[in-house]
């Protein structure tokens, strides 16, 4: 069984945007922490989580299980994410502008498009794949991007927010009434998703804007995390701790403890106000 890799930062400035006089909000910096674990039934962890702070910008992956080089893909993903967002952003002065969705959900396309042609020339590397969890702060705003059953939530004074919902057939059968949620545990199509970065045609990422306060705790985490402890429970350990690497040892521990039949990651990011110095530029 694999050591836990975690990363913790000092407080980081959020690169800023320009804000309408109707659309002021304080400046915020986050700490972070990362954390992942092979679980404990995996030979091989293929998940992959990644914190880029001079961009703004934090991500998970969950490559595809039982597929080739699972591994590969949600690593090449999380690590090829500043070189293909920064450009699209570069000139995006507020996250609130369509232009920014747009540059977002092109670059993963594009990303997700690079991965399924390299998949096809490479034979050791067909049909890799993975999910996706993404978001790019630019305080005070947020945009969280995702594709496949990684998920983002938002602890704000206590109610835990989730803000992706799974592209998974499981939950296409919740929607249209097909099955109730207790009969979700056990389903054979429970581990079935319906877009990933690396399927055969054109991806579309769902994107979701965010304002951010200071005292917000976002998390984003793979199903190795939601599928062994209850929503519940995720939102009170996120917010039992001060220290973002604290949570997230909590959370992989309760992942472990439900039995860790997954590779389980998690990335915990704290918002607080930024001092008045820091907040320039």
């Amino acid at each position: 069984m694999s050591e836990f890799e975690d990363e913790l930062s000092d407080t980081v400035p959020m690169p800023r945007q320009q804000q309408d006089g109707d659309r002021a909000r304080p400046a915020v910096a986050v700490d972070f922490a990362g954390l992942t674990h092979v679980g404990r039934f995996r030979q091989r962890n293929e998940d992959a989580w990644g914190a880029f702070p001079e961009l703004g910008m934090f991500a998970v992956a969950d490559g595809l299980g039982g597929h080739p080089a699972g591994n590969v893909a949600s690593r090449v993903v999380v690590e090829a994410l500043p070189e293909v967002l920064e450009p699209r952003l570069r000139e995006v002065s507020d996250l609130h502008s369509p232009t920014a969705v747009e540059g977002i959900i092109s670059g993963l396309a594009q990303l997700s498009a690079d991965i399924s042609q390299e998949s096809r020339r490479h034979p050791s590397l067909a049909g890799m794949g993975t999910t996706l969890a993404v978001v790019v702060l630019r305080s005070p705003a947020a945009l969280v991007a995702h594709i496949g059953d990684s998920r983002a939530y938002r602890l704000r004074r206590g109610h835990l927010e989730r803000l992706t919902r799974d592209h998974s057939v499981i939950q296409y059968l919740l929607d249209t009434g097909a099955i109730a949620p207790e009969q979700v545990e056990g389903h054979p199509a429970r581990a079935q998703i319906t877009r990933y970065m690396g399927m055969p045609g054109e991806v579309a990422a769902d994107v979701r804007l965010l304002d951010l306060e200071p005292g917000d705790r976002l998390l984003l985490c793979t199903d190795g995390l939601t599928g062994m402890v209850e929503t519940e429970d995720i939102g009170e350990m996120l917010g039992a701790h001060a220290k973002p690497v604290e949570a997230c040892r909590t959370l992989v521990d309760a992942a472990l403890e439900g039995g860790g039949l997954d590779n389980v990651t998690v990335l915990v990011l704290h918002c607080r106000a930024c001092q008045a110095g820091a907040a320039a530029g």
